[in-house]
């Protein structure tokens, strides 16, 4: 492309398109070479040395005409020369492309509208190019603000335009980085304060809904508790001095397995025994089939409270402990949490509202874990 006498500036033209069997019939050549023809005159030639009959002449040859048959080939062409031809840091566009573009508008027949769309699309795209990479470094210094404050003013963008898309591209980096900290759901001190420091660096407040202001919330929480240090609460019972209850939960349902009989059946060997001509009886040997199953019962309704040495159930027929030292392990499921022990049956806490358990899950692990 650097052969070319604009220097590339209008880019590689495509290949001619080949005839099919339509196109030798009718002895004329397909439609879309008149556009290759023009874009290479254009590119071979140079805009300045290329006359507009050279392009009315093809338009006669391919009987097409540029604005009815070519509209988006020919915007492209001038917004990739423009793009091209402006300089990739201050966006400058020098004094003799200013002369080449507005050649090129005439010679692609462009209408006034038509050429101050793609002036602005292309400006405002540029712009926007120029904003992310000087984001990627993650700093905007005082000499790339005043690059930018420039490059906005030489592609026609009101400065406060220019601050409004700088904004919305740094907020947008910098939610991504929060996200990506965030994706192990745990949200470290070092992972908060090298967040504040890249807002600070970037010179852009966050935008966080309130919605993602309670997730941020959550997962400091969830880091805490995965280092062990977890969150005291008074609860309304009776404890040792020594034991700390770290969650309460209430609505909870003890559930244990019950074996239930579903059904008597009697069978065995039967003995017909005749009484006359037509009428008869059966004598059966009872042996009953007894079918049960274990079943999942509610034993009680009360509170959950989760302390530093077991989980203790306060229900309305009495209370119920498992000590943390018996637990072996324990399944998480939608509405519940069954415990699995060392010994005995295996309760399961059913709550009304789930929203808990994936604390309680979390304290729980990280209580057995010290063990």
């Amino acid at each position: 492309m650097s052969n070319y006498p604009d220097g590339g500036a209008l880019g590689t033209p495509p290949p001619f398109r080949k005839p099919n069997l339509l196109h030798r019939l009718l002895g004329r050549p397909p439609k879309a070479n008149a556009w290759v023809e023009v874009h290479r005159l254009l590119a071979e030639r140079g805009i300045e040395s290329t006359a507009p009959e050279e392009i009315a002449a093809i338009e006669q040859r391919y009987r097409v005409r540029l604005e009815r048959d070519f509209a988006q080939p020919r915007r492209d062409l001038y917004a990739g020369f423009l793009e091209r031809s402006r300089d990739p840091d201050t966006l400058e566009l020098p004094k003799e492309a200013q002369q080449k573009a507005t050649r090129l508008a005439e010679l692609l027949q462009l209408t006034e509208p038509e050429r101050t769309a793609v002036e602005q699309s292309v400006s405002k795209a540029l712009l926007e190019n120029l904003i992310q990479r000087l984001i990627a470094d993650e700093e905007l210094t005082e000499a790339e603000a005043d690059l930018l404050r420039r490059a906005a003013e030489n592609v026609g963008i009101e400065w406060e335009e220019a601050q409004r898309l700088y904004r919305e591209y740094a907020a947008g980096y910098v939610q991504r980085h929060l996200n990506q900290a965030v994706v192990d759901q745990a949200f470290s001190p070092e992972e908060e304060a090298a967040f504040q420091r890249l807002c600070q660096r970037l010179r852009v407040e966050p935008t966080l809904s309130l919605e993602d202001q309670e997730k941020l919330q959550q997962y400091r929480l969830y880091w805490q508790i995965a280092a062990g240090n977890l969150p005291v609460v008074e609860p309304d019972i009776h404890l040792p001095r020594t034991e700390r209850c770290h969650l309460i939960v209430p609505n909870v349902e003890w559930l244990e397995t019950r074996r239930v009989t579903r059904s008597v059946r009697v069978s065995g060997p039967a003995v017909r025994i005749p009484l006359g001509k037509y009428v008869s009886y059966r004598v059966y040997h009872f042996q009953p089939s007894v079918r049960s199953e274990d079943v999942l019962t509610v034993l009680d309704h009360g509170t959950l409270y989760l302390t530093s040495r077991r989980l203790l159930f306060r229900g309305r027929r009495g209370n119920r402990q498992i000590p943390l030292n018996r637990i072996i392990d324990f399944t998480l499921y939608r509405d519940g949490i069954q415990i699995e022990k060392d010994a005995g049956k295996n309760p399961v806490l059913r709550v009304q509202n789930p929203s808990p358990l994936d604390l309680l899950a979390r304290m729980l692990l990280s209580l057995l874990s010290r063990r």
